[in-house]
């Protein structure tokens, strides 16, 4: 891309030295310094031609990057029949201002530039017209051939239940995108005994993805995972889907698009009685108290006086404690289904943290 981008910076110096070298006959000042006239046209072209080929080369990539191949082979199409209907429309303006130049042939310099004018203006229209072709195309100005921005999911997402629930409903409409150093986050957290149940859940739905892996380091030199997914969703004009509070205030600051799951209002609906199993992952407020997390999030304290830390246990709820981010549940432990030497019953039921 970048040698297609010198190639058109190149021939732009030239057509620059070409129009410098036919204008300057027409002006003594400039017919007496024509060589300085020259390098003055092709410097301008070069300055030109660099800054508008940068911008445009992108803004191309950039899409090619976010669309699949169809929509890209669509606009393909729209650009050169863009360019096609350009550069007929402005072959007989190009003639009117031939037959103008030929009546002013006592004036030089007025003469010259309208020739010059008349040369260039069909290839100038067809890129004019050719490049409003692609960006009506591309803000969606139909609704057939409509964008979906891409999904760029991190590892909290993946191992959230709602994520599930959403890919369910099929909510979640437009590419997946994951990035290899996300990959390797689960491949890590797989060896915690906690993780590796939602791990092997997170694998099976990535499995059943149309899932389109990326190397973050083509958009970004950051290595915090965190700083990749929102730098991959801005170059891609896309969206991070992260259950991760954090993250998701990360990417409102920078202007990304977020859809935050723990906004969601989806939830299980444990009732008081009801057996669970959970994965203690730290320890409580209070002593002889452990905290987990069902699958939707929510927080379990159980009270237990030995260690059940990083064992699946099954617990009874006890009680149903409404937050503003979810729920709490106060149970009790029945069963220790890992670990030796702890598979028992009891604990107490002092419901405080």
């Amino acid at each position: 891309m970048e040698i297609f981008r010198n190639f058109i910076v190149m021939v732009s110096t030239i057509v620059g030295c070409f129009v410098g070298w036919e204008i300057a006959p027409a002006y003594s000042w400039m017919e007496a310094n024509i060589y300085s006239v020259v390098f003055l046209f092709g410097a301008t072209f070069w300055l030109l031609s660099s800054i508008l080929t940068r911008y445009f080369m992108e803004t191309f990539v950039k899409y090619f990057r976010r669309n699949p191949p169809v929509v890209i082979l669509r606009s393909f199409a729209v650009v050169v029949l863009s360019a096609i209907v350009g550069y007929l429309f402005f072959m007989p303006v190009s003639g009117w201002l031939k037959n103008i130049a030929g009546e002013y042939s006592d004036v030089e310099w007025f003469q010259k530039s309208l020739e010059i004018l008349a040369l260039f203006l069909p290839f100038l229209g067809a890129v004019f017209i050719g490049w409003v072709g692609f960006v009506l195309f591309k803000e969606g100005i139909s609704n057939l051939w409509e964008v979906v921005p891409p999904k760029v999911v991190d590892t909290s997402a993946l191992l959230s239940k709602k994520f599930e629930v959403l890919l369910s409903f099929k909510v979640l409409e437009g590419k997946i995108v994951l990035l290899n150093t996300v990959l390797r986050e689960l491949a890590l957290l797989s060896e915690l005994p906690s993780k590796r149940k939602a791990v092997l859940n997170a694998l099976k739905i990535i499995k059943d993805m149309d899932v389109i892996e990326v190397d973050p380091l083509n958009y970004t030199k950051s290595d915090e995972v965190d700083v990749q997914l929102i730098e991959v969703a801005k170059a891609l004009e896309g969206r991070v889907v992260t259950a991760d509070r954090a993250v998701a205030g990360m990417a409102r600051s920078l202007k990304v698009d977020v859809i935050d799951l723990t906004e969601l209002n989806i939830t299980e609906d444990l009732k008081v009685g009801d057996v669970v199993e959970v994965i203690p992952v730290k320890r409580g407020r209070e002593k002889d108290q452990y905290v987990a997390y069902t699958e939707f999030g929510n927080m379990v304290v159980i009270p237990f006086k030995r260690d059940i830390l990083e064992k699946r246990v099954r617990v009874k709820i006890t009680n149903v404690t409404p937050t503003e981010v979810g729920k709490v549940y106060f149970a009790v432990l029945v069963e220790v289904l890992g670990g030796e030497g702890d598979e028992g019953k009891g604990g107490n039921e002092n419901h405080s943290f």
